[in-house]
């Protein structure tokens, strides 16, 4: 098991995993039930602001969407001092979401930083730089190999800039703890689910998932992209050792389990491949 020490963590700033989620998550909800054609508030702006002027600066200001108080928290449409510097360059506007409901921290961002907080990039396709100029809501990890301090550090990195962006809406790190820590050197790594699955095990699966999210938060990672619960039906396929099994009823109550113990651990949990994954006929390709 990984050592307990006390690391730098920027995210120790937040109560817990449920403030950064909850921004992420809005965000998405917002843009994907709303639709990305223009800001949220951009008509309902235009036409409160157009009426109280009753001329064209009233419509030009309304059509910004963006009134006196969503600029305020945005730090105006544009995110920019007059030196086209960051209006968030010390990375304290977080704490001005403390108050605010999902929707009123949605209605505070622009377009472009709604399309950045839906985006989820590789790791090894950005850089800090990218970071803080594009707000991002998520990054993807794939293919790193660290201690867990050199982690924490790695992502906390992005994280100082995902504060430091104009949104200042910190990001959530995603990596596939399926069956134990992905990539850090000490950590644990349990048999592949096709194993799991064999023990049948419910208290077992839930453990382990408290023992993976005690090792992810040391590493700073907070999204897991599982449990994975692909149905085998056909041996060959190569991917059945991703399965809990071919029965429904146990690949349900196992990934339940280990779900729960990662959320009751503190991390967020992302079940996945339910369209058809393991559900193949041989010679389809």
């Amino acid at each position: 098991m990984l050592k307990k020490k006390k690391v730098k963590n920027v995210m120790r700033k937040f109560k817990s995993v449920k403030v950064i989620t909850s921004l992420t998550l809005a965000v998405a909800l917002s843009v994907g039930l709303g639709g990305c054609s223009a800001n949220d508030g951009s008509k309902s702006g235009e036409n409160s602001t157009s009426q109280e002027a009753n001329g064209n600066a009233g419509q030009e200001e309304g059509s910004s969407g963006q009134d006196a108080g969503s600029e305020g928290q945005n730090g105006g449409s544009e995110g920019q001092d007059a030196d086209g510097g960051s209006s968030n360059a010390d990375g304290e506007k977080y704490k001005s979401y403390a108050g605010m409901s999902a929707k009123e921290i949605v209605d505070s961002l622009s377009l472009e930083q709604k399309v950045g907080q839906m985006l989820q990039p590789a790791c090894y396709n950005i850089d800090t730089t990218a970071v803080m100029d594009r707000d991002f809501g998520s990054i993807l990890s794939i293919g790193e190999l660290y201690d867990f301090e050199g982690w924490a550090d790695f992502i906390d990195d992005f994280q100082e800039a995902a504060l430091k962006s104009d949104a200042g809406i910190p990001y959530i790190y995603g990596q596939d703890q399926v069956h134990g820590i992905y990539g850090c050197l000490g950590g644990v790594i349990y048999p592949h689910n096709i194993g799991l699955g064999a023990a049948n095990d419910e208290d077992l699966m839930h453990e382990i998932g408290l023992a993976t999210a005690d090792e992810s938060k040391l590493c700073h990672i907070l999204f897991s992209f599982s449990p994975c619960v692909a149905q085998s039906v056909d041996p060959r396929w190569g991917r059945t050792y991703e399965c809990y099994g071919s029965d429904l009823s146990d690949i349900t109550k196992l990934s339940v389990a280990f779900t729960e113990g990662l959320q009751e651990g503190g991390i967020a949990a992302c079940t996945k491949h339910f369209f058809g994954d393991g559900n193949v006929s041989f010679g389809t390709g």
